[in-house]
């Protein structure tokens, strides 16, 4: 899965949140730890962001990746490289028609 794939996905995660949270107050993101304390929640809605996608997508592990070419195509070589006479190498003339 690419980038920018993940970043879709996380934010239609955060949309369909906002949806679902847009009747509770402004201050959904805290919570009250002890007497007049607040925490923000924000790291761990991020957690279960991507929890949820990768459980929508899978892990990134997951993902089959195209395999790295080792070699050089033949047509990249024979684009590249100027042709040679096979007799020349020899010191035999070769004859062309």
């Amino acid at each position: 899965m690419t980038e920018s794939e993940l970043a879709a996905a996380q934010q239609l995660m955060q949309l369909s949140d906002e949806d679902n949270n847009n009747n509770s107050s402004s201050s959904s993101n805290k919570n009250t730890k002890h007497e007049g304390e607040e925490v923000d929640q924000r790291p761990l809605i991020n957690v279960i962001t991507w929890a949820k996608i990768e459980e929508i997508f899978g892990k990134e592990e997951d993902v089959d990746r195209p395999k790295k070419r080792r070699y050089r195509s033949l047509a990249s070589i024979y684009l590249t490289s100027k042709p040679v006479n096979a007799g020349s190498a020899h010191g035999k003339k070769v004859r062309t028609f």
